[in-house]
């Protein structure tokens, strides 16, 4: 809590929103509105370890994001998780075993998954990859047999 984690109230309260918003159809910036009405946030501080801020030489906490920019990136990427996930569940659902990562390249695309752009993944190992990021803007895809 001391770094700006969400408390467990307010994890419930982006539940809703997300089930809210994707049943309404409501767009990102729609639901990052709806998150800044209801949920307090907090800068969000980095972290040394599990349970230590990272501090400065002259022991401030170092900024990771702003309180302002966080409902933005929390529905981001929220929404490439559950769109990931979804995927996923619908190629296992349709007997599909392997899927490709596709990674949205361009100036913006990190080392990270530049280098996971095309890798073919047995669909079981796929799950919690994507997002690999705060922001990931990647995706999967069904896969041939013929691709590893």
């Amino acid at each position: 809590l001391q770094a700006g984690y969400l408390t467990p109230p307010d994890i419930e309260k982006v539940r809703a929103i997300f089930v809210k918003g994707f049943r309404e159809g409501l767009s990102i910036n729609e639901m990052a509105k709806e998150m800044d009405k209801k949920v307090k946030f907090k800068d969000l501080m980095q972290m040394k370890t599990d349970t230590e801020l990272k501090l400065t030489t002259a022991n401030i906490p170092i900024l990771a994001i702003t309180s302002e920019a966080r409902s933005n990136i929390i529905v981001r990427t929220e929404s490439t998780r559950l769109a990931a996930e979804g995927s996923l569940s619908q190629y296992a659902e349709n007997d599909i075993e392997k899927v490709r990562w596709v990674a949205s390249t361009g100036v913006r695309t990190c080392p990270i998954c530049e280098e996971e752009d095309g890798n073919v993944y047995n669909i079981e190992e796929a799950y919690g990859l994507i997002p690999a990021h705060v922001f990931c803007r990647c995706t999967w895809i069904a896969s041939g047999l013929n691709d590893m």
